[in-house]
């Protein structure tokens, strides 16, 4: 057994000691059990009138103005995802004159902490060819402009029209991808095919804070594969798979890559299958922002 399969064997292990957290981790691979419990949930939630996340909801301008809610939420439903949620070039310039005022850390493949050193240009850091990646953590708790994007109305909405309840934030994420890097774990840094089971129901967005080509590491997604897996593929240990064997059986037609300017976003059902690309000539700097139907405690 490799070392990346017993590592995730030891994280299900040690969480099996939440058995709700198991039932989810299990059941919601399967696309029906998931409507029908974020249905059942949504009726359960409308009773209550509590989130803090859409407190003024309607007095807030969204960043987003040209987005039609349910347009997105009908691509999300179709296909697993939808592009073209693109952040205005003042919000992108915003977060990078924040990152200039922060910490920043190799990612999992390199020692827990580095000073930072960054220079004055929208550039990775100068330390960025010893590491395959490097995070800004915990950005979204002090950056006004990534506050702003948690807490977007027409965000929530599409959030809330997914799943069918309101949603609730789970965590963001803020880091760079490098070229031209040592040998790493590809598994580890989410570059090879697989899917996330976050909840019974959950969304995505991610924001390109660079401008992000073939050459950059593209998000890349198996269209439709949220709903449509084959059985193999939802009772398995491991959720990662070649890019061949989904070639295979769901066809090349079925593999999109998202390229865009910097700023260029897009939703995604984190059950579908998906992977960063490996830069090979440019680096990419990406913002994730996650919602769930409800927070698990694994720990």
């Amino acid at each position: 057994m490799n070392t990346a399969v017993l590592g995730r064997l030891q994280q299900v292990l040690f969480k099996l000691r939440k058995p709700d957290w198991f039932l989810m981790y299990a059941l919601s691979r399967f696309s029906t059990m998931r409507k029908l419990i974020t249905r059942l949930y949504g009726s359960a939630q409308s009773q209550k009138t509590t989130n803090s996340l859409f407190i003024g909801i309607e007095d807030r301008v969204s960043l987003f103005s040209d987005l039609h809610v349910n347009t997105v939420i009908h691509g999300i439903k179709k296909d697993g995802f939808y592009a073209g949620i693109n952040l205005p070039s003042t919000t992108v310039q915003d977060i990078f004159q924040f990152l200039e005022t922060i910490d920043y850390y190799p990612d999992h493949d390199g020692p827990a902490y580095i000073p930072p050193e960054v220079d004055n240009s929208p550039t990775a850091p100068r330390f960025n060819k010893l590491y395959s990646r490097g995070r800004y953590p915990d950005t979204f708790l002090d950056c006004p402009a990534i506050q702003r994007i948690i807490h977007d109305p027409k965000l929530l909405k599409i959030a809330q029209g997914y799943l069918g309840v309101r949603p609730i934030h789970n965590g963001s994420r803020l880091w760079w991808s490098y070229a031209n890097v040592p040998p790493y774990d590809i598994d580890h840094a989410g570059q090879r095919f697989h899917y996330d089971v976050d909840d019974f129901g959950a969304l995505r967005f991610f924001f390109y804070l660079t401008k992000v080509d073939s050459a950059c590491g593209p998000h890349m997604i198996v269209r439709g594969t949220h709903d449509h897996k084959r059985l193999t593929d939802k009772i398995t240990l491991s959720r990662f798979r070649s890019d061949q064997d989904l070639i295979d059986f769901y066809g090349k037609e079925s593999l999109v890559s998202l390229e865009g300017e910097a700023g260029f976003g897009f939703a995604e059902e984190p059950q579908v299958f998906h992977k960063g690309a490996q830069p090979t000539s440019g680096d990419r700097l990406i913002l994730l922002i996650r919602y769930v139907m409800r927070e698990w405690v694994t720990g």
